[in-house]
């Protein structure tokens, strides 16, 4: 988490980063008067000064800079992701060498393995064990059993090459290239949370990536940092889906095939948070929809459904719903019932399906799916998706 004071003229606000982009939007709105800022803000022409960093103190290097504050969010994001030792070994990097650019600290997230910082001196072992951990990203047992550590530690403390900083001991290894991730201009594939797909959006040979998902506001900001001027131009495509249910994936790669990217992320929007793909993939298979309105309804209104998994065939359906419903059914007379004839009954009665594969679901509450898919009719905001 990072927390800044951030300024713009003689106007301030705390803003604690990461932040999703509508929140951020809202936030830098509060600082002006006019339209015509507010929608400067919104087209990203404005940097703000960084009056205060407030937390964490050892990134001050970066106030009283102006900066873009898209890439202060990636680089929260980033850190968002560190262990502790990791937040050492990146301030100790940064200050050391004096890192205070956006670009130069996004990209030093990235190579924590071309730096080593030692703060245990207790044993040489221990030196080489956190030296080769560091530089290598890890080893297998086997490869630890074959290794000297304290050889390896040994030979580090004695290459002179530590530079004293006040998180502890850092070396530089400059066997291990530093790479330039972060080209300043579109920011590198990072999952920062769970999601329901990964788009990329390519234009001329860049691509930046939307995680749905997302505020519709975040693939316009994709397009300028891309240096295109409409969605239009770019080329879109999937770069991972994250639904583990074959029928659901089929259903969101339809749509994302026929529609636009808003669309799409309506759908993913509905999608988020399912816990129950078996469900939603019958609710679907009865429905027979495939527009992507009717999909995120569907998926929203979800505990409409009723899915009996363990049925499959009217004798089962039968003996569920007299359970059910406590029906009285003498025992003896349990071998001469026509649960086959009943089970028809029910299934004409709740309008249901048996799901190839096994199961059955209806609709509860004698609701018909018309009245389901008109619930949201109108409706233009799923879930915080604008």
């Amino acid at each position: 988490m990072i927390k800044v004071k951030v300024k713009y003229l003689n106007n301030s606000i705390e803003i604690e980063f990461p932040i999703d982009e509508s929140n951020l939007l809202s936030q830098l709105q509060t600082l002006f008067k006019n339209e015509i800022d507010k929608q400067l803000i919104a087209s990203k022409r404005i940097k703000f000064l960084i009056d205060e960093v407030i937390e964490p103190k050892d990134l001050s290097a970066i106030e009283y800079s102006v900066v873009n504050l898209d890439e202060l969010n990636y680089l929260a994001k980033r850190m968002d992701s560190f262990v502790d030792k990791e937040f050492k070994q990146f301030y100790a990097a940064a200050n050391y060498f004096g890192m205070n650019k956006m670009k130069e600290l996004i990209n030093l997230t990235f190579n924590l393995q071309h730096y080593t910082l030692i703060q245990d001196f207790s044993s040489k072992e221990n030196i080489g064990k956190t030296h080769l951990m560091n530089k290598l990203g890890g080893m297998s047992e086997e490869e630890m059993e074959k290794t000297d550590f304290a050889s390896v530690g040994r030979e580090l403390i004695n290459s002179g090459t530590g530079k004293i900083t006040e998180y502890g001991l850092l070396f530089e290894n400059t066997d291990v290239p530093l790479e330039d991730v972060y080209d300043g201009q579109v920011f590198p594939l990072y999952v920062y949370k769970d999601c329901v797909a990964i788009v990329g959006i390519k234009f001329k040979e860049k691509t930046e990536y939307a995680y749905l998902p997302c505020d519709n506001i975040e693939f316009d900001n994709a397009v300028k940092r891309l240096g295109a001027y409409t969605l239009d131009q770019c080329e879109i495509g999937l770069a991972e889906i994250n639904i583990t249910d074959k029928r659901c994936c089929d259903c969101f790669k339809e749509v994302f095939m026929n529609e636009d990217i808003y669309s799409v992320n309506l759908l993913a929007a509905a999608l988020d948070g399912v816990n129950n793909y078996d469900k939603l993939s019958a609710a679907f298979q009865l429905a027979d929809v495939n527009d992507s309105k009717s999909l995120s309804t569907i998926a929203q209104e979800l505990d409409s459904f009723i899915y009996l998994p363990e049925v499959s065939d009217h004798d089962d359906l039968a003996r569920h719903w007299i359970e059910v419903n406590k029906y009285e059914l003498e025992y003896d007379l349990e071998d001469y019932f026509l649960f086959d004839q009943y089970g028809e009954e029910v299934e004409s009665e709740t309008q249901g399906m048996f799901i190839s594969g096994g199961g059955y679901i209806y609709i509860e509450n004698n609701q018909t799916l018309q009245d389901i898919l008109d619930t949201n009719e109108g409706e233009s905001i799923v879930r915080g998706v604008m």
